[in-house]
């Protein structure tokens, strides 16, 4: 007998005793009272020990399903905080991974970008260049899609190409899918792009897939993931949008599908269908809610027996452009000398040919310390200051605050590899100007252009010759 049976009964002899003491304690009063004869004191004694053990019984069942549920609640509130923990851990983790990751990128992508202006057009080598550089684009957009999951930072919306997003989606679901579930997908999104963050389509995408492998686990089937380019008219097409284009995400799964009773619940907050645990009912809710945000609506589609169809619409353009890409040409040029800090050798270099090719002279230091002490013998020489923000001993931040107070109007531009979330860190009232690695060559010329143009004392912000 375990620890739990024993204690059980023990507690139900117990309470058996004092239940049926309490009720022969009354039942004598009754019977002094009434005269009671012999027999008649023997059955009602029979009987009050009877009832007593059913009252106790029934006691005890009552107690031990209320203590089973107690466990079971402390239970769920543990694996939440693991949960929590082991996110908070994910999130550090990611931080760390992310900073030298896109150091790394940076460097891949740098140097990319200097060759491509040296390809001649129409080249195989120029063409083989831009793939490189559109791979450490994405891969650079999956560490901010990881640390927005990690940290619960969404990020800045961008210009975004989102079928990359989807194929990014399809490759990672795939992979966790059971041999009886195959997915599809066919992505052609016309040349349009969506103004999102990157986490709010891989959420769409992620959410909409799950439910359909979820409502097929047990039966197995095919899921179908369709992106592509739509104009919805006056008509509005079925959906209440504005006229114009859109990109339309569906979602098709040939599960056991929704009964159509339950077709106007299945985005609120917390309904499901399926068994208690098995789901948290807010997955659909979310992908509700971020069409929403974005300007767009979802729909379904469904039946018992013919599967469901989730349709996502979101508004598109063609004009926007993605974060980082510039139009083509050659980049500005400029002058004067710009120190550039960053503990990453590998990428000082790398920015500093950058630099120079742009027309500037370039002092490039490794250590803040020694940025400091360069900066002391000449306090006017650097026409604008560039440095990461997390670095050994002393950081970006730490070194600029020190610089600005011998030279208060020098313009100052800050880089951090740990993404979006460390914007948090930086007073962007005193450093307005925070670049993100890795980026483009031509964001990082507009953003000098911008830090220098208001200290230039009236000169051309891009600061040509």
């Amino acid at each position: 007998m375990n620890a739990w049976g024993g204690r059980g009964v023990l507690a139900l002899v117990a309470a058996w005793l004092v239940i049926s003491l309490a009720l022969a304690a009354a039942h004598l009063y009754v019977g002094h009272l009434l005269e009671l004869g012999l027999l008649a004191d023997l059955l009602t004694h029979a009987t009050v020990l009877f009832a007593g053990g059913v009252v106790a019984i029934v006691a005890i069942a009552i107690w031990r399903r209320r203590a089973q549920r107690a466990e079971a609640r402390r239970r769920e509130v543990e694996s939440h905080l693991r949960r929590a923990e082991r996110l908070e851990a994910v999130g550090t983790l990611a931080g760390g991974i992310a900073h030298d990751f896109n150091n790394a990128l940076f460097v891949i992508s740098g140097y990319t970008e200097m060759a491509l202006e040296h390809a001649a057009p129409g080249s195989t080598l120029r063409s083989d260049l831009e793939e490189v550089l559109a791979s450490a684009r994405r891969s650079r957009d999956l560490v901010r899609q990881l640390l927005a999951f990690a940290r619960g930072s969404s990020g800045e919306r961008v210009a975004l190409q989102a079928g990359s997003v989807i194929k990014e989606v399809v490759k990672l679901m795939r992979a966790g899918l059971p041999p009886s579930i195959e997915l599809v997908s066919t992505v052609d999104d016309g040349g349009l792009r969506v103004y999102a963050q990157p986490t709010e389509v891989h959420q769409i995408a992620t959410h909409l897939c799950t439910n359909a492998a979820q409502a097929m686990e047990a039966g197995g089937g095919r899921i179908e993931v369709d992106l592509r380019a739509v104009e919805i008219g006056p008509q509005g097409d079925a959906v209440a949008l504005a006229p114009g284009e859109y990109l339309r995400l569906t979602v098709s799964d040939t599960g056991p599908g929704i009964e159509r009773s339950l077709l106007e619940r299945v985005f609120e907050p917390f309904f499901t269908t399926r068994a208690p645990g098995a789901g948290t009912g807010m997955g659909l809710s979310v992908v509700h809610g971020i069409a929403a945000r974005l300007g767009g609506a979802v729909t379904v589609d469904s039946a018992p027996g013919e599967g469901a169809t989730f349709t996502v619409y979101l508004p598109a353009s063609r004009e926007i452009r993605p974060e980082g890409e510039g139009a083509a040409g050659p980049v500005p040029r400029g002058e004067g000398r710009i120190l550039f800090v960053d503990d990453d050798r590998a990428l000082v270099t790398m920015v500093s040919r950058i630099l120079e090719e742009l027309g500037f002279e370039v002092d490039g230091v490794t250590d803040a310390a020694e940025a400091l002490g360069r900066f002391r013998v000449d306090l006017g020489g650097c026409r604008i200051m560039i440095s990461d923000v997390v670095m050994p001993g002393m950081g970006g931040c730490e070194l600029a605050a020190d610089m600005r107070r011998r030279r208060p109007e020098l313009p100052v531009i800050l880089c951090t590899g740990h993404g979006s979330a460390a914007a948090g860190s930086v007073d962007r009232e005193e450093f307005p100007f925070l670049l993100v690695k890795p980026f483009g060559i031509r964001e990082l010329r507009r953003v000098m252009g911008q830090a220098i143009g208001p200290a230039a004392g009236g000169r051309d912000s891009s600061g040509a010759k």
